[in-house]
């Protein structure tokens, strides 16, 4: 008797737990965002700023967005690999679907005429069977293609929608004119080969140097603008046209307010989103260090961090495995608010050379720990050579 009480009321703990987690699920506005590498690129960014938008509006439901984009994708790859199947149609129930394909469909599905639209009508089959719903948005690609390929991937996309019976979200010329408005290159990231950086500064373009592995080499990629007045003449510096943290988001600022209308009239009845005023947390939101040096170098790490009084900043250079050995520390205080700290720090002549370090930084209680660090940031990889 006493065992069946207990399943009894473990099965009542499971039953409750799924329904308030049904009923938290219910109460947002779900909104997908399909595409290529314009969409996904900004994963972390996109999805996120459109959530931080909406939901600081007290006159509509929350939302929660989902991005299962991919980079290099056509309408057709997305079904034709087993993407579609696989990682979107699992999603279940979504209120918004956001699709923008036509870029690299441009040149993978040649001819472009006739085969974009007959892959993409594939799609938003798939999409009205799966998600009945939803409301299917086709979107026009972002300034990418020469003006001319633009249009005429974009005047496909709104030709289809008009036949599918679908709403067109226009993007294009409300990214063209953040471009004309900020400058043709600020919402763009670059690109470029290292070997095809002046021998002369390549110092400077190594902290923003990795290998890419699709690209076979190693490639300098930058998401500001704060090395142009360097580079500006390097040929192929503008070219990569995807964009950059800024790209996202004007694209994000867009989408938001182009739902915000239709979410204010909540039409499904959901509770309202409520205004909660957030505090400044401890939080370190950049670290800037380069990944190669050698042993006995001075090397310069940079630390952008919110703090809510004061704190200690302190940055490790660290073997990345056991016996995770401290290579070199400093520790600065700082103040309450928001700032940048430089730490100029030696590495001993007698470091073991190897690319499994790493460099960190914590911001902690004033004479505290690591085991009391209040938030951290890390660079792995740092190769150091003797």
């Amino acid at each position: 008797m006493k065992l069946l009480k207990v399943i009894n009321l473990s099965w009542m703990i499971v039953f409750s737990t799924a329904f308030f987690y049904q009923s938290e699920n219910n109460n947002k506005i779900k909104v997908l965002l399909i595409g290529d590498s314009t969409t996904i690129g900004g994963k972390g960014i996109f999805e996120t700023t459109i959530e931080d938008i909406i939901n600081k509006n007290t006159e509509t439901p929350n939302v929660e967005v989902i991005n299962s984009a991919l980079g290099g994708e056509t309408a057709f790859s997305v079904v034709e690999s087993g993407r579609y199947d696989r990682d979107i149609k699992p999603l279940g129930k979504m209120d918004y679907i956001f699709v923008r394909y036509g870029i690299n469909d441009s040149f993978k599905r040649k001819p472009v005429e006739e085969n974009f639209p007959k892959d993409y009508k594939i799609l938003i089959d798939k999409l009205k069977t799966d998600f009945p719903s939803a409301k299917i948005i086709l979107t026009t690609i972002i300034p990418f293609l020469s003006e001319k390929g633009s249009e005429i991937v974009n005047t496909m996309v709104k030709e289809l929608a008009k036949e599918e019976k679908l709403e067109v979200f226009d993007v294009y010329p409300l990214y063209k004119r953040g471009l004309e408005t900020h400058g043709q290159n600020s919402m763009n990231v670059r690109f470029v080969p290292f070997s095809e950086i002046p021998e002369d500064y390549k110092d400077v373009a190594l902290e923003f140097t990795s290998y890419v592995e699709w690209k076979k080499t190693e490639m300098v990629r930058v998401l500001t603008t704060e090395l142009d007045p360097i580079f500006d003449n390097v040929d192929g510096w503008y070219r990569d046209r995807h964009p950059n943290p800024m790209g996202y988001r004007l694209l994000a600022l867009e989408t938001a307010n182009y739902i915000l209308p239709e979410l204010k009239k909540n039409t499904k009845g959901l509770s309202l989103s409520k205004k909660e005023d957030k505090k400044l947390g401890d939080k370190i939101y950049q670290l800037a260090a380069p990944k190669e040096f050698e042993a006995g170098d001075e090397i310069k790490v940079n630390a952008s961090y919110a703090a809510t009084e004061k704190r200690d900043l302190a940055v490790f250079v660290q073997l990345n495995k056991d016996p995770w050995t401290t290579v070199a520390a400093s520790t600065k205080k700082i103040n309450e608010g928001t700032g940048n700290v430089e730490f100029n720090i030696i590495i001993p002549k007698d470091v073991k050379a190897g690319a499994e370090y790493k460099i960190s930084v914590n911001i902690l209680p004033s004479g505290k720990g690591w085991p009391d660090r209040l938030d951290s940031r890390t660079q792995n990889n740092i190769k150091i050579s003797n």
